[in-house]
């Protein structure tokens, strides 16, 4: 690649990097807009204890589902505290063994900073 297809590849990155920020901040406000409208919508179909809204295109239905919480140092700990119960060196070990083994995966991107003249 010679230097002008460089600077080109350059310019043109930049490019599409300011016109998708742009395009991400449209899409963030669109979603706030969508997430307050989807709660005014689900209370008032709690309220009218409405399980489906057939709305002839498309089919609206609150949907449930439970999910776990992140494992924490703190939780780790007291899980480990109540398996161990006194032996307070074999679960301060496992903690220790959980918490600084983790696998960390290493991710490259190029990013741009837009600098104030």
């Amino acid at each position: 690649m010679n230097q002008e297809d460089f600077v080109s590849a350059v310019r043109q990155w930049l490019s599409f990097d300011t016109e998708l920020a742009q395009l991400q901040k449209q899409a963030k406000d669109l979603r706030a807009q969508k997430k307050e409208l989807g709660m005014l919508v689900m209370q008032e179909m709690e309220n009218q204890n409405l399980t489906l809204l057939d709305t002839g295109s498309t089919h609206l239905r609150i949907a449930k589902s439970n999910r776990k919480q992140p494992l924490t140092r703190k939780f780790v700990e007291a899980q480990l505290a109540q398996l161990f119960g006194q032996n307070t060196e074999a679960y301060k070990a496992a903690e220790d063994s959980l918490i600084n083994n983790r696998p960390v995966k290493e991710h490259k991107e190029l990013k741009a900073k837009i600098t104030k003249q």
